[in-house]
């Protein structure tokens, strides 16, 4: 009738406006040969990682028998290693030092200095602050002098060389070792200046603050081998630190 044909076999018919149209086939979505859901990055050479997993393993264990780290307590446990000592009390306090000339917090049980900066030299001042003792002789002190010089005089040092000058001095007189690091900082309270001295074992750490007409050394002490604890311990000193001018 009116010239339509019937769709052919397995062709599928549609009905439109009472006539039929023929829809072609669905066709295929071609799919790539090989599937994958792998990263494109280069593999890791097997023989790198024989290497690294060791290392990692012997510096994660070494750690734990030096004290630090997760596996620490676990060697402890065990018997392969002593408990890591605690050099300097665990409870802080602010403290006053006798001369009322500043405030610093430090660990539980300080003492007050009050004595001659050089007994050696009657005229080189005296020498008063706070001091803490720990152990392995572990110390932290806050104290200041005028190294005999008044507090005019003092101030007369209030530049590079001047600085560098009395902290060689208070250095050598009250602290003892070699200079290893001397370092110009910025401080609040006017001109600081940080020494690192190395004694044996041990490593002296100590801020010089010129302020006020006083000379004031911020110094914690101890051996190397708890040197995480006392970095720790004389930043919070130094934070706290609050001479009264």
């Amino acid at each position: 009738m009116g010239g339509q044909q019937a769709p052919a076999v397995g062709e599928p018919a549609l009905a439109v406006g009472g006539g039929t149209a023929v829809l072609a086939p669905p066709m295929a979505v071609p799919l790539p040969d090989t599937v994958t859901f792998r990263s494109t990055r280069p593999p890791v050479n097997p023989r790198l990682l024989l290497l690294l997993v060791p290392l990692a393993a012997i510096a994660v264990a070494g750690a734990g028998y030096l004290g630090h780290g997760p596996l620490a307590n676990q060697f402890v446990k065990w018997g392969l290693s002593e408990p890591r000592a605690v050099l300097l009390p665990a409870a802080w306090t602010p403290v006053i030092d006798p001369s009322d000339s500043f405030t610093a917090d430090l660990p539980a049980g300080s003492t007050d200095v009050f004595a001659s900066f050089d007994p050696s030299q009657p005229d080189a001042g005296g020498i008063v602050g706070e001091r803490v003792e720990g152990l392995d002789g572990t110390f932290m002190e806050v104290a200041w002098t005028d190294l005999g010089f008044g507090p005019e005089g003092v101030r007369a040092f209030e530049n590079e060389a001047g600085m560098r000058e009395l902290a060689e001095r208070y250095a050598a007189t009250r602290l003892g070792g070699e200079t290893t690091v001397v370092r110009d900082v910025t401080v609040p309270e006017g001109q600081g200046l940080d020494v690192v001295r190395v004694d044996g074992d041990d490593t002296i750490r100590t801020r010089f603050v010129l302020a006020g007409g006083r000379f004031y050394g911020l110094t914690t002490a101890g051996p190397d081998s708890g040197s995480r604890e006392l970095d720790e311990a004389h930043q919070r000193m130094l934070a706290s630190f609050d001479p009264k001018t």
